[in-house]
């Protein structure tokens, strides 16, 4: 684990001075100092990181008045069903509205565990090459693309998103989502 965990000034560098440590929690929840002054790998950590005196749950993060939260399973992956399961915690599959949201939460599940794909609710199927979300089937806001990205290779018509930016990837394929939460701050 290289470093310290990310600053939201990493994800929002809006170049103002007062930017807040992402906490970390482990499953008995320490004190941040207990974290940073012990080994704790990265399987230990349990994401979230949150700002403040925000309780989150397990494998979610704060940014700004959104809640994520990832799923814990890789299962193959089907637009409708996973943005009604969101629905059903009060959000909607991952929308990108700018760039520092979208750093945002790729560097937050960079640095959670688990391995794979990561699917957001934005899509251009039956629309190819116009990405919009499924969730309000209105255009998507931000795309920042993987280097040559999107290219709909057998037909990708989901969005995954990582560090490098984000993929298209076939609809069907096994991997984890996010869920979008408004919260109120």
């Amino acid at each position: 684990m290289p470093g310290s965990f990310p600053t939201q000034r990493e994800a929002d560098s809006s170049g103002t001075s007062d930017s807040l440590p992402l906490t970390a929690f482990t499953r008995s929840t320490p004190p941040q100092e207990d974290v940073n002054h012990h080994n704790v790998s990265l399987i230990d950590l349990a994401p979230p990181w949150c700002f403040g005196d925000t309780v989150c749950a397990r494998n979610s993060a704060v940014f700004r008045d959104r809640q994520y939260s990832v799923s814990k399973y890789h299962e193959p992956f089907n637009l409708a069903k996973m943005n009604d399961r969101c629905k059903e915690r009060g959000g909607y599959l991952l929308q990108i509205d700018d760039r520092k949201e979208q750093k945002f939460v790729a560097r937050w599940l960079h640095y959670s565990p688990g391995v794979g794909p990561i699917y957001t609710g934005i899509t251009d199927e039956g629309s190819e090459g116009r990405f919009y979300t499924y969730n309000d089937k209105k255009p998507a806001k931000y795309l920042k693309w993987r280097w040559w990205q999107p290219d709909n290779w057998y037909g990708e018509h989901c969005v995954t998103i990582s560090l490098r930016g984000l993929n298209d990837l076939r609809c069907t394929r096994r991997g984890r989502y996010v869920c979008e939460i408004r919260v109120k701050v």
